[in-house]
């Protein structure tokens, strides 16, 4: 999914948020958009090189293959820990709100263009299923 649409999911999300939550409502642009970083992480991880230019280009070209990628934070395990923490705290709780819209729009995506299986969407499988890859 490009990144200008969550950014833009994001913020109107913060504006619907703004009334009740004030200010601290744009921390759903942290769970919204930022959560992308780990894009850039797996990129660098890979390739050793801390480009963000090439990372974007890299991960354009990227989606168009059919192998399953790991993403340290597209992950059921991170919502889990999230929506458990967002009982305790209102700051992780505007987080997880962009986070899930995040996820969302991330797995609308995969449906819609039928590429849902193009990253690893659990930590434990990844971790369980790595000698079979």
């Amino acid at each position: 999914m490009k990144m200008t649409y969550h950014l833009i999911t994001s913020i109107i999300l913060s504006l619907i948020l703004m009334p009740i939550y004030g200010y601290n409502s744009f921390l759903v642009l942290v769970g919204g958009y930022l959560v992308d970083i780990d894009h850039y992480i797996r990129y660098v991880f890979l390739n050793r090189i801390f480009n963000i230019k090439e990372s974007y280009k890299y991960h354009k070209t990227q989606h168009r293959t059919p192998f399953p990628k790991f993403f340290i934070f597209h992950n059921i395990e991170l919502l889990i820990i999230l929506a458990i923490l967002s009982f305790f705290s209102q700051i992780i709780m505007i987080i997880s709100f962009g986070y899930v819209i995040h996820m969302l729009i991330d797995v609308f995506h995969g449906f819609k263009t039928k590429k849902l299986h193009h990253k690893r969407w659990s930590i434990i499988y990844y971790l369980f299923n790595q000698s079979s890859q």
